[in-house]
Order: structure tokens, then sequence, then C-alpha cells
């Protein structure tokens, strides 16, 4: 079979190799030809800036994203460290390419595509294409150019090297006369997450380019021809969010303009996540997620749809590499999820789809230790820096096991690693290498709790520190070239198999044809070649049954092995929630959370083919219990009728005024401009979630988009924001999370033009799972809201939230404050409706 060919079958049946054949004693078989393998980039095990000097240096190449990473990148000045996310708190330029000479890392730098920052301001200075593209040359200059050439103490008689070190506003700019050399900078992306806002424009409006996609293209080539005018040598290449690659060009128009324009593209970078802190602490949930996603998502969804648009714009795909920058199944949720078994196996499976498309760079975010606590995560990524080679030699995918092989091309012996996603069934893999008959020995080592049976729950923690950890290797029978390898339920194992090997030739991965539907939002795989296509199912039908959803369809077709059910919570990531034998017509979802909208779709499956999906179902689940009412458990705090917190904000009683212009009167309430805020401290805590109640209300007044208030740890320690409502130009959106950084569980949004400069009303109310919304008396929409019953220790924010520098404040209010109050109960539709008319205290 051609190779591909090949590819199109090893998407489609998920092995490489011979596929899943009937081994002894049930064991599934996997053949692996250790002569014939495809580049494996280590820059794969690559972190994130914020891991400086927080994680061990690795023992070989890998990379690392710096120097400004994430929104940060694009508020960004390299000559003056101002802006950027990270940086001012870790390092300049230099001290990011010392970092990434001494622990031999590959850097990574983004170059800001948005605008100059102004110091002290949140709002740029300038957006003006043509100074970014002074600003990013000069940076390439720096470091590819200045670096290798001039020690402190030289003359440096370039015109061009004397202006750019002129500019340069920190210290020390050049190495020492005897120390080593720091690496050049090959890969540059250019912005960073485009649809998503980043910094203000100079007129202080939030800025995005998914409404500017001339603009993002055109700013994309001003920098690329300067750049590479300054280093032809260098890679450049654009870095998007999860979602702008898995929605079409129609909804992306950003991405279209810039993948349709002449500009230069080495590479293609994009972030991708999973979700699975969002189902903690339900284990059966987490595992069902990691077991049909956590492989899927990266080789076949989202890399095929990047191909897809690459392909539909007239890009030649053969030419382009790709990466991901940021990467994590467990988001930026709790550090219960981040510190899980779950994330460490989620996150191996991530990094064996890396391999499968010979991705050059990756890198994971957020932290992998805290508190001098090996997280199961990093045991992973040690694991893989000790042993994983550079040739990937092919993948097995099947029912949950997911597998690879690996070598080095100049050294012998070969490893194999495998995961075990099933909650209660141990597999059994047996591998065969058919040319290796110089192997002579096999060691395997697990992935495990060392006290009981693994669970994707368990976590090494300051009470348990060696929970998790790898077992002392142990021999594995090898007889004629094969071996059997046990895979216990939700562990890992790395096999080293030691001998001889022969030589091994090395080819990049061809890409895999298009597909029928390029644009489509949820992509079918084709069947491979000689393979037919089993039917789709039909009539797919979703209805309440109690406190479940009872899924039902119709099946025309034969000589199929059984159906697949998808869900998803939000039209892009499609997880697999459960497998149904060939005679299934119905299922029950059992696992719903009142509020939520669920989207199911079914597909056939028969050997290595698989049908077209069903139509979709959309299904809403009730937010309320029997009767029409809330849906609650016993409370876990006294329900007060009096509030926590009431701050009229008619003087500064309660308050710390910050900045120049800010002022509370009994005409205007606070008056928020040019920065200013005003502190809350102390603030109280809030208890919200299973068993608890809260309302937040505010009285606001502006026209344009910013932060009402927050409460939110700084970035500089597990990032919190135990709440914080802000006005955006499209509604209204409220954000708490579990003690580290969180954009996507605990986040609920209600549409409507509220930036009219006139005053409106709006109470967050909070029980138990469910949290609503009410703008000017009238309920708006609910959400789910998890608990985050976690305090941090910064004061309340009025107009702003802190930013990664300790004491620093953005995403500034300009306009009218009021009346802002804090309950530790569920206000009543009539006692809002009263605060919204005036007869609570109104403005």
């Amino acid at each position: 079979m051609q190779r591909a060919a090949l590819l199109a079958a090893l998407l489609m049946s998920g092995a490489c190799g011979t596929g899943a054949q009937p081994g002894p004693e049930g064991a599934e078989v996997w053949e692996v030809d250790v002569a014939q393998g495809r580049p494996l980039h280590r820059e794969i095990l690559g972190q994130t800036w914020p891991f400086y000097q927080k994680a061990p240096a690795p023992g070989s190449a890998v990379s690392m994203r710096g120097v400004a990473g994430g929104l940060g990148a694009d508020t960004y000045d390299w000559r003056t460290a101002i802006g950027g996310g990270d940086s001012p708190a870790e390092g300049t330029t230099l001290d990011y390419l010392r970092a990434c000479r001494d622990h031999n890392w590959v850097p990574l730098i983004t170059a800001n595509l948005r605008g100059i920052p102004k110091a002290g301001s949140p709002n740029y200075a300038s957006m003006d294409a043509r100074e970014l593209a002074v600003l990013a040359a000069d940076w390439v200059v720096y470091c590819n150019v200045i670096l290798p050439k001039y020690r402190e103490g030289d003359t440096v008689t370039d015109p061009e090297a004397q202006r750019i070190l002129k500019s340069i506003t920190w210290s020390p700019k050049l190495l020492s006369r005897s120390e080593a050399p720091v690496p050049k900078v090959a890969y540059w992306e250019l912005g960073n997450e485009p649809a998503v806002g980043a910094g203000r424009t100079p007129e202080g409006a939030h800025f995005s380019f998914q409404d500017h996609p001339e603009q993002f293209a055109g700013n994309y080539a001003v920098l690329a021809e300067a750049m590479l005018k300054a280093d032809p040598s260098i890679k450049l290449g654009p870095c998007f969010a999860g979602g702008e690659m898995l929605e079409s060009l129609a909804v992306r128009p950003h991405v279209k303009a810039l993948f349709s324009s002449k500009a230069p593209m080495h590479f293609v970078s994009y972030h991708g996540y999973s979700y699975i802190h969002q189902l903690w602490p339900d284990g059966a949930k987490m595992s069902g997620v990691l077991r049909g996603d956590a492989w899927k998502t990266f080789a076949e969804t989202k890399h095929r749809r990047v191909l897809d648009k690459l392909r539909e714009c007239g890009r030649d795909v053969s030419e382009i590499e790709f990466m991901v920058s940021e990467y994590n199944p467990a988001s930026w949720g709790d550090n219960n999820a981040q510190a899980s078994m779950g994330r460490a196996l989620g996150t191996a499976a991530n990094l064996m789809a890396f391999m499968e498309h010979s991705y050059v760079m990756a890198h994971t975010w957020d932290v992998v230790t805290y508190t001098g606590v090996k997280w199961p995560v990093l045991l992973v990524f040690e694991k893989f820096f000790e042993e994983l080679g550079d040739v990937f030699l092919g993948s097995y995918v099947r029912d949950g096991v997911v597998a690879c092989a690996t070598r080095s091309k100049d050294k012998p012996g070969l490893m194999v690693w495998g995961l075990n996603f099933d909650d209660n069934t141990p597999r059994k893999l047996e591998v065969r290498f058919p040319n290796a008959a110089g192997l002579a020995s096999a060691r395997i080592t697990r992935l495990h709790n060392t006290q009981a049976a693994t669970s994707v729950l368990d976590r090494n923690t300051a009470v348990q520190p060696q929970l998790i950890q790898w077992s002392e290797p142990a021999p594995l029978a090898l007889e004629n070239g094969r071996a059997v390898i046990p895979l216990q339920p939700l562990e890992m194992v790395a096999v080293k198999f030691e001998g001889a090997l022969p030589e091994v030739r090395v080819e990049r991965l061809p890409v895999a044809a298009p597909e029928a539907s390029s644009a489509a939002a949820a992509p079918e795989p084709a069947p491979a070649a000689g393979q037919k296509r089993p039917a789709r199912p039909e009539k797919p039908s979703g209805s309440l049954e109690g406190g479940a959803v009872r899924l039902a369809w119709t099946f025309s077709g034969e000589g199929v092995d059984g159906f697949v059910i998808q869900r998803s919570i939000d039209a892009l990531e499609y997880p697999t929630l459960a497998e149904v034998p060939a005679d299934a017509r119905e299922y029950l979802d059992k696992a719903v959370t009142p509020g939520a909208t669920l989207k199911y779709r079914i597909f056939a499956k028969a050997g290595g083919a698989i049908s077209r999906y069903s139509d979709e179902v959309v299904v809403v689940i009730p937010g309320a219990g029997p009767g029409g009412q809330p849906v609650s458990v016993p409370r876990r705090h006294p329900v007060v009728k009096e509030p926590l917190l009431h701050l009229p904000l008619t003087s500064e009683k309660g308050i710390k005024l910050v900045g120049k212009n800010a002022s509370a009167s009994a005409a205007n309430g606070l008056r928020l401009s040019d920065g200013s805020y005003a502190v809350v401290d102390p603030a109280p805590f809030v208890l919200v979630g299973p068993g608890c109640e809260a309302t937040f209300s505010i009285w606001f007044k502006s026209d344009k988009p910013a932060t009402l208030f927050s409460k939110s740890e700084t970035h500089a320690s597990p990032a919190s924001h135990e709440y914080a409502l802000i006005l955006e130009k499209w509604g209204l959106r409220w954000m708490s999370a579990v003690n580290i950084r969180n954009y996507k569980a605990l986040i609920g949004s209600v549409g409507g033009n509220y930036l009219d400069n006139k005053w409106h009303h709006v109470a967050v109310v909070c029980r138990d799972h469910r949290a609503e919304f009410h703008v000017n008396g009238q309920k708006k929409g609910g959400f789910d809201s998890l608990e985050w019953n976690i305090t941090v220790k910064q004061p309340l924010i009025l107009g702003g939230k802190f930013t990664s520098k300790p004491g620093a404040v953005y995403a500034h209010f300009d306009g009218n404050l009021r009346d802002l109050t804090i309950y530790q109960r569920a206000l009543d539709d009539k006692e809002i409706a009263e605060l919204a008319s005036g007869k609570g205290s109104p403005p």
C-alpha cells in the first residue's frame, strides 16, 4: 500500500501497521516496522515561559516559548519590557536566551502584531504596522545578528546595531566576554490568538483582528517582509486559538484573509485545550472524555481542519510545518485536575498525536509542578525526556488503547509507549517486530497508583507526594520479536526493548488527502481504499426522561459492529460519550447538568470504516427540578437577609481611589477614567457552588467595554478569578475560577447593547450549580456555575482586574458605577426588580 493510502487507512482504523488482529490469550496484535519511520521532533516536549526556573532542566533539546507568551505577546515591547504578560517578572530577552542556552531549550518568540504599548496605560501608543515591523525586525537583528557578533566592551561600529542597542532600556544588553553564546531564534510566531482581544486602541476601545481581517493579513505581511529581510533564514507563522481552526472560514474571516494572501508562511501554530477539569470529580466522565478525545482531537479533528482551511485558500500544505504552542487536556482548570493522573494520561496521548503528524514544537500550558511536588504530568515529561528518541515508528489506537513506538537513528533499541483509557478492563497488546531479529530483551515500567487501583482522580499532593510514580523496571517476555504488553486500566507503560536494529529510513509524513467537505463544521473521515462506508443512523431524536436524556435512532443498514454516540457542549468538540452494540437503537444519557444545552450525533462503525454522522440532536436540560423548583441541596451556609457588602459609591467610604481621575459623589457615583480604579480591602469571601447561594448587584454607565468589578489573584501565584463581571461590546460576561485561570468552565454571558452611556442595573444570582443574569430587572438567561469556594488574598477591584505583575491592574473601566451589593443568598425576582426600579439604592 502506498504511504498516502496507508495514512488514510490509519486515520480510519486508528492503528499503524497491520491493525488489530486477534492474538494469543485475547491480546490485540500490532506489527511495527522498525526500519521505516518519520521525523520525531523532541521540541514537542516543550513548556512555556512561566516554567522558567520551576521545571527541572531536561536532558536534551526541547522548545521553550518566550519571552512574552500568550495574550501578553501582543502588548509587549521587547526593548523596554513593557507589557507582555510574564516577561517583566521573569526577565529580558537576553535572560530568556541565556536560559535557553543553559537548559538546552530551542527558543520560540512571538512578535507583537497589534500595537506598541504605552507605559502606565492599557491603550496602545500606536497601531501602525510599519512601527510594529521595525519593532519585530529589530528583535530579529538583536537575537540573530547582534548577540552572535558583539560582547560587552566591544566597540559597536555598525549604525543599525548602534541604533537598536540604544533603544534598549534594560541591561546588560550583551553577553560577557567569557560566557558561552546563546542560540539564535529560528521560529517566530506573528501575533497570538488574533480573534481574542489584547490591548486597546489609542482611543481606548478593545480590539480583535476577527473584526478587521484585512488589517490582520496586512500587518502579518508587513512584519514578515521586514523580519525576513533582517534574517532570511528564520521561519514565520501565525498563532491561532483552537476555535479559530475548528470553525469555518466564513465564521473566521481573518483566517481566510491571511491564508488566502501571498504572505510567507513556514508554519501554522495553534492552541488546543480539552476540559476534563469541568467534570471534576466525576472520574468516569473524565476518563470517558479522554478515551474519545485525547488522541483524536489532535491526530484527526484539529489537524485535519487546519489542513482543510489551508487547502481551501490555495496553500501548498506540503511546504508548511505545524506546531501547538499551547495545549492542556485539563485546560486552565483547578489544581485538582492539573495535578491529576487524568491530565498526565491526556497529555501523553496529546504528545503521541503530535508525533503522528511530525509536529515541530508543542508547549504545555500551564504549570506541571507546584510547591515542590512532582505532579503525574511532570513524571510523563521526565520519562519522555529520558527515552523518547528521534524517529517515530507508528501508532496503535483502538477502543481506548493508545500506543506508539519510537527509536533513535544512531542508537540501539526502541521504546513502546502505551495507555489504557478503559476504566475497568485490563488489556493486552502483542507487539510484533518482523524485521528486528537483533532485539534481545525488554523491560516494562508503569506509571500508576502505588497504593491502590489507579484512577484519573489520583494526585500527588503535599500529603501524598509519591502516590503516583513510575514502577521499577521489570523484565517482559520477548520471543521471536514478539512481546505481550499488559495495559492496566488508566495507567501508562513505557517498555524499553534493547538490542541491535537495522538502519532506519526516515521520511517526512505524506500529507493526507483533503476531505470531501473541507469547510464542514464536523468533517467526516472518508473510507480507506477498498472499504465501503456503512449506512448512517437515521431519524435521531432526544427526549427528557427524569433527569436524563433518552436518545433514539433508526438504522436500515447491516453488517455493522456497533454505534458511537458523541456529545458536545459547545458544537466544536464532540468527545465520544458511549459505544453501543449493533442491535441498540437507543441510549440513556444520565450524565447531564441542569441548564445545559447538549448536542448529540451518532455514527455506525464496521471494521475500520465509519458511517457519515447522523443529523444533530439538540436537547436543552431544564434548570429546575420537579414542580419548577430550583435544583438544590442542603445549604452549606446560613441564609442571611443582610448583604455581605453594600457600598453606595457616593463617597469614598469603604473604598480607596487609585489614579488622578477617580472620584465619588452623590451626583455621579464612582466616576473612573484614564486608568483609574478603586480598591475594596478587605473584600468578602463569597461561597458559591453546591449548597450555596449568592447575589452580586451593581449599577453602571459607560460607552466602552471594561471590567465592572473583580476579585482575582495575580498570575504570579496560581491565579484565580473568585469573581469578575465584565462589560463587553456585545453584552455582559461573568467569570469565576478555581485556584487557577479558567475562561471556559466557569463563564456565563448575556447579549445586549449596554454601551449607550445610560444607567443599567445588572444582578448575577448564583444558586448551587446554576447562575442567572438579571438586567434592568428582567431575567436574561442562565448558565452553569461550578463551585469555586477557594478564597484569594487580593482585594476587590472596582473598574479593573489584576495583571500578571503584582499590584498592576488592567481592563480599566471608563464610566460610572454605583451601589455595589453582594449577598450570601439568592435574591428572588421581586427583590431584584425592586433594586432595578429604584426602590433599592438606585443611582
